[in-house]
């Protein structure tokens, strides 16, 4: 598979399930574990790679996930805020707009980083 791709994927996913769990859950805390949890298991990754003296695939993405995790954490702190907002101002259609975030911010952040 091609590194790139799997590189796009993981932080298009932390966004997606970032921005997911900041809409359904009310628990603040609940998408930062998840992009916690993808840099634990990369750094695990790189960890055991240098160990082994192995250059492997995790180690590659390590190295360009977590340059671009701050994007994910900034994508998903606005989601937050987004939805924050959307809960306390009377708006009509608050399951579109709910649908529109989650089919949005996703779709926003691929175009983000493959124009960077």
């Amino acid at each position: 598979m091609n590194p790139d791709f799997l590189v796009n994927l993981i932080l298009v996913g932390n966004v997606f399930l970032g921005v997911l769990f900041a809409l359904k859950s009310r628990r603040w805390w609940l998408p930062y574990i998840l992009i916690g949890l993808t840099f634990l298991t990369l750094t695990f990754g790189f960890g055991i790679s240098l160990l082994l003296n192995k250059e492997s695939i995790l180690a590659y993405l390590f190295v360009f996930v977590v340059g671009q995790l701050i994007w994910v954490f900034a994508f998903v702190i606005a989601a937050h805020l987004l939805s924050w907002i959307v809960r306390k101002v009377p708006f009509r259609h608050k399951q579109q707009i709910g649908w529109g975030f989650l089919i949005g911010f996703p779709l926003t952040f691929s175009i983000f980083l493959f124009v960077n």
